[in-house]
């Protein structure tokens, strides 16, 4: 007999599926390495290969899919991890409010020891809201986002510090101020987000951005705490964003603190744009 000879001892065998119970028979197929071999199994095998094959190519495939899938989101969440521990804001790639917070605190240290100067800028994204609830959070609201972040570090100067406060509200650190240095950042800054053409994740060009700023100088009051002095610049340049945003939003206010009464005023630094 040649290697693929088999003693068949009924002309109709029927073949069974894999898993189906074999009833014993005398007839056997001997071939090389598997002499014994019921021939129901032989001919099962013999006959219908290919799907058999296909199934389980199929299976591997979507095995080895969820396998990567899986390695991604684990891949994902380290990176979470790492970006947490290390106060980087996931989407924004900008540090976090805690890490911002530490930042600033270490500038009022600085200014307290040479007397360098500097500001806040507290910004928030104008409606905001309306992004999620018409386009989608992950849709537009995350796009919009990147978007403004990217924005801002391209437009202000590689020594200042921007960071994601917390949801749609941002803040930067601007270092050494000279006169009038406050007033071009924030105009660089409130015009770069006016500029700003954001697409949705699924290609559709999104409607205008723009952004309420609020800006505070930092006036120094050694009696205070760093956590202290921290605390009331972000209250004062963040009341100085609400002004902004209650002047019609899409605009820039200034905090001015009277060092003898501490009163803080807002006056309007940039306008609206027009049309």
């Amino acid at each position: 007999m040649t290697s693929f000879d088999a003693i068949i001892t009924t002309s109709d065998i029927a073949v069974p599926d894999r898993g189906t119970a074999i009833e014993p028979t005398n007839t056997f197929y001997y071939g090389p390495g598997q002499e014994g071999l019921p021939t129901q199994l032989f001919v099962r095998d013999l006959v219908n290969p290919f799907p058999d094959l296909a199934a389980r190519a199929i299976l591997a495939e979507r095995i080895l899919r969820e396998e990567a899938e899986k390695t991604t989101r684990i891949h994902s969440m380290a990176a979470q991890i790492y970006h947490e521990r290390d106060g980087i804001d996931g989407l924004t790639q900008l540090i976090g409010k805690t890490k911002f917070k530490e930042k600033l605190k270490e500038q009022i240290a600085r200014t307290r020891r040479d007397g360098t100067t500097f500001g806040l800028v507290f910004y928030d994204i104008d409606d905001f809201t309306s992004f999620n609830n018409t386009y989608g959070h992950e849709e537009a609201g995350d796009p919009v986002l990147k978007g403004v972040a990217d924005a801002s570090v391209d437009c202000l100067r590689d020594v200042d510090v921007v960071g994601r406060y917390g949801g749609e509200e941002f803040v930067a650190i601007v270092y050494d101020l000279q006169p009038g240095d406050g007033t071009s950042s924030a105009s660089r800054l409130v015009d770069a987000i006016r500029n700003l053409r954001v697409e949705s994740s699924t290609g559709n060009e999104l409607p205008q951005v723009t952004v309420s700023v609020g800006f505070a100088e930092y006036q120094d009051e050694p009696a205070e705490t760093l956590d202290e002095a921290c605390s009331k610049l972000v209250r004062t340049a963040d009341g100085a964003m609400y002004a902004a945003k209650n002047a019609g939003k899409d605009r820039v206010y200034r905090a001015i603190t009277d060092p003898e009464t501490n009163e803080t005023t807002y006056e309007e630094m940039v306008g609206p744009q027009e049309d």
